[in-house]
């Protein structure tokens, strides 16, 4: 008994049906495929379906994860051109992989109301930095000069309150090099973050960063209380930790 061989469809055919398959449901295009297309094929269109969305997810996840670290960068650069000078490339990473970082209360500067410094606050962000690779904090419990007077220019705050800062710490860090500054900005709609890390000897920054409602990365947790604004900080610490520990 001869064998008699599976038909093929014409390849103009096939292309057609794999555009189509792109556009439709698979559900809907099985029973259409089980009267006109082999068994064989209709397995394999399934599988390009599918191969498609895997893509454009891993595609849509790794456009996400670009955006999130183009906006970090530029952050950190327009933070850097607020005035403040920062150390180099090598001594920042250092501040990340080998030193100390002792960081001082959270200075909470709400618009139009008294100033606070919350100690709580800065020992769950000593808590946190103590969790990523290489970092090491210690919680120092003093309260720090800063910048608390309010006004349209942001930038113009942020250098404030660093050069105030860096002030400080050059005659009241004794316990090590590099200190530590978290600012959250409020007013009754947003929080603005803002951090700095100072070395006491140059005054020079070796971490800056400064987020705003401006910022792609500020809309993602868009915080509305100190516990968001505190996740905020975490997220921008760590992607900050990763981009100098990964920077040439």
């Amino acid at each position: 008994m001869q064998k008699t061989q599976k038909s093929e469809y014409p390849y103009y055919l096939k292309t057609i049906i794999v555009k189509f398959a792109k556009r439709i449901k698979t559900s809907s295009l099985i029973p259409f495929s089980y009267y006109c297309l082999s068994p064989n094929f209709v397995s394999k269109l399934i599988h390009i379906k599918y191969k498609l969305k895997i893509q454009e997810k891993m595609k849509k996840q790794l456009q996400i994860k670009r955006t999130w670290l183009v906006s970090l960068i530029m952050m950190i650069l327009f933070a850097s051109c607020c005035g403040v000078q920062m150390t180099k490339l090598s001594e920042q990473k250092k501040t990340v992989t080998s030193e100390t970082i002792y960081v001082y209360p959270v200075h909470i500067n709400p618009i139009n109301k008294a100033e606070v410094y919350d100690t709580l606050l800065a020992k769950k962000m000593v808590a946190f930095i103590n969790t990523q690779p290489g970092c090491k904090a210690v919680f120092v419990n003093r309260t720090p000069k800063t910048n608390a007077e309010w006004g349209i220019n942001e930038a113009k705050m942020f250098r404030k309150s660093y050069n105030a800062f860096s002030d400080f710490i050059a005659t009241d860090l004794k316990e090590g090099k590099y200190g530590m500054l978290v600012e959250f900005l409020e007013t009754p709609h947003e929080i603005d973050v803002h951090y700095y890390v100072a070395n006491k000897i140059s005054k020079k920054a070796t971490m800056l960063c400064l987020v705003n409602s401006h910022h792609p990365i500020y809309k993602k947790i868009n915080p509305k209380n100190e516990e968001d604004a505190f996740k905020l900080f975490c997220e921008l610490f760590e992607q900050h930790v990763k981009h100098l520990t990964e920077v040439k």
